[in-house]
């Protein structure tokens, strides 16, 4: 809520470039022994939007990045608890 309230977006052309590359690295699932969940790049572009773009900039493409990883080719499908 607070991120959607300070939106302020300087270059919508570099944020909108950041958000694709985030959707793109949260489809790369990445699956390590012994661990039950699998892992994406996207923690990279999450750190380097965080240096480079706004705070509700960022959030919304956390947010997105988040929502790709759950429901992108998942064995099993989330359930609203």
């Amino acid at each position: 809520m607070v991120a959607a309230r300070d939106w302020q977006s300087r270059n919508p052309a570099r944020f909108v470039t950041y958000l694709a590359l985030a959707m793109f690295a949260s489809t790369l699932k990445i699956r390590l022994p012994r661990m039950r969940g699998t892992l994406t790049p996207t923690f990279v572009l999450v750190l380097a939007a965080m240096a480079d773009l706004s705070f509700a900039e960022t959030a919304v493409m956390a947010a997105m990045g988040g929502v790709v990883q759950i429901l992108w080719c998942s064995r099993k499908r989330p359930t609203l608890a």
